[in-house]
């Protein structure tokens, strides 16, 4: 008998996994995105090109305001083995997934002890469509791999939870947290584990986790000041009145579970709440209501272990990302749920033994898988390109600046400059503090020979954001187009130092050759060449500062790479220099 339950589980597992293949079968061939695909993998040259010397930096500084070197790691063992292609990491991140999942079916076999109930929840959690932000994003594979490390700590205490220090936990633990800083939730997981199933006291289980929260303050302090030196902390206080932020803290803990339950308006990007004539929308009045009517109902059931570890769990687990601090542009987003809808989940579990008769669990459960995966199947493809993305989020709300800001840049790359001017503005009117709109407006009044106006614009995104790098590279060149060398100079230094682009370097060097420096020309040309090995422009200049400071024929090799490439000046350089 026991072996035919296995059998059917094992079944069953199968079943979902072959559902799941079907819903993310179209994701598989998804582009990168502008949605961050470009700052944190086909850009980032740490990993683009891993070597020794860039694996150290990876390890021993932040990128963007993120520290997870275990996760960029990965990203650059994927590029390295198997080439910069988007359907590389889409595979890879379904993959994971799906031992995610059998990773969560191991967990909850430590909780629930009738594989009948499982099998359901496991189902749910592989097919969710707030799931695919997740796993078709590119970027956000690093959430996918951070939950796996966590759920193996999470498995390898459960083995032994009585002992005092248990390395293989530790050592899933830490890499948890290099692969994402929200797994420092960790210790409070386990702290409610040992209290709620367990019964032990809190004061015997926080000493016995003392080391485990040692190292979240840690990673959660480095977190915290990247983020704040990345300008990713969003102060609601200047938008906002306390009364509104509690609002809006309410709704961020409501949207969740009720979402889970209800999946009924998913969107790639949830805008913080505009005020209409000063107030806010309905809902987020009526959260503090819900909030209150799911807390009184965690209280009633508090004396089921499993409903009220659940809640735990999520409240645990997404925490971090309740805005009490307040990170990214969006105030909520279908990823932060990826590790937390497993305490919905489990906090749900109960209602299953209602249905008494396994045929009829059978049955409903299939019924919806099914659902949800056709739903989901639906959700990948609205992560298939910019265009796409962006359609969906205006389709459910016209009012984010930050799509019309993302639609210019799909309609900039697709020469439609007008309609690319129309949406920077849109996006600007919108919400005049954004400062990314006015440097791709900017872009627009440059290329137009607006030097004026595009001065105008790159002004404004850098008194909004004065780190802002590529308002101050984008600057930079229109000092130059006018002969204010020294301006641009300043601009660069300060663009380099943020962001050392090689599009940045090349331009300096630039300005060293105009001022006869070089060495200094020298050196940046070479650092930019390190960067991008196909600069056509670095190679140019690099073979007029050799000829300059060596002979007629030094540079007679860049112009070669530069013409190969291309480059109609370095062409007639070769004739009159290098016969």
């Amino acid at each position: 008998m026991v072996l035919i339950e296995k059998k059917a589980t094992s079944a069953f597992l199968i079943f979902i996994a072959f559902i799941a293949l079907g819903a993310y079968w179209s994701s598989f061939s998804n582009a990168f995105t502008h949605f961050d695909d470009q700052i944190q993998i086909t850009e980032n040259q740490d990993i683009v090109k891993m070597n020794w010397d860039k694996l150290k930096t990876i390890f021993s500084s932040t990128y963007v305001g993120m520290y997870q070197p275990v996760s960029t790691l990965i990203y650059g063992l994927l590029i390295g083995f198997l080439g910069i292609k988007p359907a590389v990491f889409h595979v890879f991140s379904f993959l994971l997934h799906l031992l995610n999942g059998w990773l969560l079916f191991l967990l909850l076999k430590q909780l629930i002890k009738k594989e009948l109930y499982i099998i359901p929840l496991v189902g749910l959690f592989v097919l969710h469509p707030m799931q695919v932000e997740s796993v078709s994003w590119a970027s956000a594979t690093s959430n996918i791999i951070f939950t796996t490390f966590y759920l193996s700590a999470i498995l390898s205490f459960l083995k032994n939870p009585k002992r005092t220090f248990d390395p293989s936990t530790f050592s899933w633990f830490i890499i948890a947290c290099l692969s994402k800083a929200t797994a420092i939730s960790l210790p409070v997981v386990l702290l409610a584990y040992l209290m709620v199933i367990k019964k032990k006291s809190w004061i015997t289980s926080f000493v016995q986790l003392l080391p485990y929260f040692l190292i979240s303050v840690l990673i959660g302090t480095i977190t915290i000041l990247s983020r704040e030196s990345a300008e990713h902390l969003t102060n609601l206080s200047l938008s906002y009145s306390f009364v509104e932020r509690g609002l809006i803290f309410c709704y961020t803990i409501v949207f969740y579970p009720l979402q889970y339950v209800f999946p009924l308006e998913l969107s790639t990007f949830y805008s913080f709440p505009n005020k209409v004539n000063g107030t806010f929308s309905w809902i987020y009045y009526a959260t503090p209501f819900i909030l209150a009517g799911i807390a009184f109902l965690v209280y009633r059931f508090r004396k089921n272990q499993l409903v009220l570890f659940g809640a735990l769990f999520y409240i645990i687990t997404i925490g971090p990302v309740l805005q009490l601090i307040p990170v990214g542009s969006q105030v909520v987003t279908d990823r932060y749920v990826y590790l937390s809808g497993i305490g919905i989940l489990i906090a749900l579990s109960p209602l299953l033994s209602l249905i008494k008769q396994p045929k009829a669990l059978l049955i409903a459960s299939v019924t919806c898988f099914l659902g949800l995966a056709f739903y989901a199947q639906h959700r990948t493809t609205v992560w298939q390109s910019d265009e796409t993305i962006w359609a969906d989020v205006l389709e459910k709300d016209e009012f984010v600046a930050q799509a019309w800001n993302n639609k210019g840049i799909t309609a900039a790359k697709e020469g439609k400059v007008a309609d690319a001017e129309r949406y920077y503005t849109r996006a600007i009117q919108l919400n005049p503090q954004y400062a990314d709109p006015y440097t791709n407006r900017g872009n627009i009044y440059a290329a137009q020979g607006k030097s004026e106006a595009a001065l105008k614009d790159f002004n404004m995104a850098i008194k909004l954001k004065p780190n802002h790098a590529d308002a101050l590279f984008n600057r930079a060149n229109e000092f130059i187009k006018i002969g204010d060398f020294n301006t641009a100079l300043e601009d660069l230094n300060a663009s380099i130092a943020i962001k050392p682009g090689t599009d940045a370097l090349t331009n300096r060097g630039l300005i060293y050759i105009q001022t006869q420096k070089w060495e200094l020309a020298l050196a940046d040309l070479n650092a930019s060449l390190e960067i991008n090995p196909r600069n056509t422009q670095a190679y140019y200049l690099r073979a007029l500062v050799k000829y300059q400071t060596i002979g007629a024929t030094a540079g007679c090799a860049d112009f070669q790479e530069a013409a190969n490439l291309g480059d109609e000046n370095a062409k007639q350089a070769l004739i009159q220099y290098c016969r």
